[in-house]
């Protein structure tokens, strides 16, 4: 910043913004309202009228390095202040909406859950039912097979029940019968075999060997008769 003066700027404030190359940060602009702070008390103090020496003391004793240095170095801390407190306000809502998005996650999810939990029971349900349903139909067709093969038994009971008493001796003569001519062929057929063996032992009793000679035919002798 030049040295020369701006009329329309206080000589404070261009003391206080003299290192700011011309752009009046935040700290100069804090500094310069704590200096107008003072200037207000100051008048108060003078009930509002102070006179021309006092008021050139107070530019004076304002425009001192070390007093600008005291504004712009309490305007920092007040920065500082506010910064914290601002980011402490900051850090507590977004701890807040933190907390409230994890909330709303947890519900979130466990809505989610019992939503799963609710479509797994309906599924069971659904297959308890659908096997509830597989089995009495089964259970039912065994019951009716059973009922229509007794039926069926019944029926042929009832038929051979009233074929009467002449029905049954056929049967039963039909069955006598049946057996006799096989016990009749069975004993045949052992009686041929057992023949065969017997014509076979008595040929070989009689057939001489090759070793044995043929015994000759003697003639009978006649006997004299003996004469009395």
């Amino acid at each position: 910043m030049s040295g020369e003066h701006n009329p329309n700027l206080s000589y404070v404030y261009q003391k206080i913004t003299a290192l700011d190359d011309g752009k009046h940060n935040l700290t100069s602009a804090v500094a310069y309202s704590l200096y107008k702070l003072k200037k207000i008390q100051f008048y108060t103090e003078n009930n509002g009228n102070p006179s021309e020496e006092q008021l050139k003391t107070f530019h004076q004793v304002h425009m001192m390095d070390r007093e600008i240095k005291g504004l712009r170095d309490q305007a920092d801390l007040i920065l500082v202040e506010l910064l914290n407190a601002a980011l402490s306000k900051k850090i507590e809502e977004i701890k807040k909406q933190m907390e409230a998005n994890r909330i709303g996650q947890i519900e979130k999810n466990s809505e989610t859950l019992k939503q799963n939990t609710h479509s797994i029971s309906n599924n069971i349900n659904t297959h308890h039912a659908t096997i509830d349903t597989l089995i009495k139909t089964k259970i039912n067709e065994l019951i009716s097979d059973a009922e229509t093969k007794s039926l069926v038994i019944n029926n042929k009971l009832d038929n051979m029940t009233n074929k009467g008493f002449v029905w049954w001796m056929q049967e039963i003569g039909r069955g006598v019968l049946i057996t006799v001519a096989s016990t009749f062929t069975l004993w045949l057929i052992l009686v041929a075999f057992k023949g065969k063996d017997i014509q076979s032992n008595l040929e070989n009793a009689k057939m001489p060997t090759v070793n044995e000679p043929v015994k000759q035919l003697q003639q009978p002798t006649s006997e004299p008769i003996a004469t009395q």
